[in-house]
């Protein structure tokens, strides 16, 4: 099935495994092509592609979580071979969680959710919240995230058709409200840099609360972009290790 929704960055014949990966706040499917080289050829990487970039660049982006999940599903049915394990950095952890329970409530649950760098869905948001900010305070939050090159935020014309983009990401992530229901029985792996100021492990750790199943925290050097560090490639081959030998 093709569809706008996915994109395959490796696919394998002989997968034992999918990994479907969720960008952070403006981020695409693209930003999880470093990851091809090194991962195990038994697993299958994919890529979710929201709306409002790359080739979906005319598409409007979408404010808000359920519309995003409702509209992603049916490609996520489609595609998904279990045991597959879903990965979202930042924002794509409140999407990667939202759409982990639906699929559990079909049936379809994942070998293990992994939620990078945002807060347990169950405590409060930051205040005030960033998609709200005007641009000046917005681009300096930019700055204290450490994940916009220093050049852009030095050429605010250059950082202007992609604001209206983030804004809107930033909106499904800090407005979604979490259903007060019960935590589900997937195994959920939580990631956080030591330094993030954003999602600091101590609102990374409360993930735990969110499942009944085994849970795991992985505590990395760096800031709220620790993704792009050297320990994500071991960290991230040990989880997808444990998704296919889960403890009993």
């Amino acid at each position: 099935m093709t569809t706008p929704w996915l994109r395959t960055l490796k696919p394998s014949v002989s997968a034992r495994l999918q990994l479907v990966c969720f960008p952070y706040a403006g981020g695409a499917a693209t930003t999880y092509l470093p990851w091809v080289p090194w991962l195990p050829p038994q697993v299958e990487l994919l890529a979710v592609q929201p709306p409002g970039r790359h080739e979906r660049s005319r598409e409007e982006p979408l404010r808000r979580m359920n519309p995003l999940v409702d509209a992603l599903l049916p490609a996520l049915r489609a595609q998904l071979r279990p045991p597959y394990v879903l990965f979202g950095h930042s924002m794509g952890a409140a999407v990667a969680h939202a759409v982990a329970r639906r699929l559990s409530c079909e049936g379809l649950a994942p070998a293990l959710l992994i939620v990078s760098a945002h807060r347990a869905p169950h405590l409060p948001p930051r205040q005030p919240m960033t998609h709200t900010l005007p641009e000046p305070q917005l681009l300096a939050q930019l700055a204290h995230f450490d994940g916009t090159p220093p050049e852009l935020l030095a050429a605010p014309e250059l950082l202007a058709p992609f604001i209206p983009l983030l804004r809107a990401d930033l909106e499904v992530s800090e407005t979604y409200d979490h259903p007060p229901d019960t935590p589900s029985a997937f195994p959920v792996s939580a990631w956080s840099g030591r330094s993030d100021p954003i999602a600091p492990p101590t609102q990374m750790t409360p993930w735990r609360a969110h499942t009944t199943g085994p849970f795991r925290h992985h505590s990395l050097p760096g800031t709220h972009f620790f993704l792009r560090t050297p320990p994500t490639r071991p960290t991230l081959l040990k989880d997808l290790l444990w998704s296919l030998n889960p403890p009993k």
